[in-house]
């Protein structure tokens, strides 16, 4: 862990001050030093005091993530899979079939190559169990949205600055077109 805050945690570059995950291109020393210093109160801690509150969080953080993995029953486990799948297909924008033509076949694939393998079992039931049919798929993606529809509309609803532009138009078929345009300031005080 660096001297910003940023942690590796099961793969991800995690901030241990807000717990959110870091993208790859906000990596550089002056977008962390930039959100290192947004409210948190970190900003006004001296260099041995980050490092200790740094090492502190970074420990909760690990303790916490390794309990929610094994807190998982299996069938969670499958549909925890089947949505990051469904997610990956969606950010790809690639076609809702290939959950069950590519994604279910690499797998197996993976097992036969392992074959022997300790592990092996274990994947050869996660892939009969878990669900990536077009239409799970479909369901996957459309409960994500749901759900982030619902985020947005509530962090709307609880901002202190809100405001709406409405306009209408056509299109060329003639038929109106409504767009409502909202936006919000969002302040996460986590």
């Amino acid at each position: 862990m660096g001297r910003f805050g940023v942690a590796e945690i099961f793969g991800k570059a995690i901030c241990v001050m807000c717990s959110k995950e870091i993208a790859e291109e906000s990596m550089k020393p002056n977008k962390l030093l930039k959100h290192m210093n947004t409210p948190k109160g970190v900003a006004s801690l001296t260099d041995e005091g980050k490092k200790r509150f740094f090492k502190q969080r970074f420990e909760q953080l690990t303790k916490w993530q390794a309990f929610l993995r094994q807190s998982l029953t299996k069938k969670q486990q499958l549909e925890l899979f089947s949505y990051k799948a469904a997610y990956i297909v969606a950010r790809e924008k690639r076609p809702y079939v290939e959950g069950e033509v590519v994604i279910k076949p690499v797998l197996e694939s993976f097992v036969e190559i392992f074959e022997g393998e300790i592990f092996q079992k274990t994947v050869r039931d996660a892939i009969t169990g878990v669900a990536l049919s077009n239409n799970a798929i479909t369901r996957r993606i459309e409960s994500m949205g749901k759900d982030l529809r619902e985020q947005i509309y509530e962090d709307f609803c609880s901002s202190p600055y809100t405001a709406l532009a409405i306009d209408e138009s056509t299109d060329i078929t003639s038929e109106a077109q409504l767009l409502v345009y909202g936006k919000f300031a969002y302040v996460d005080v986590a």
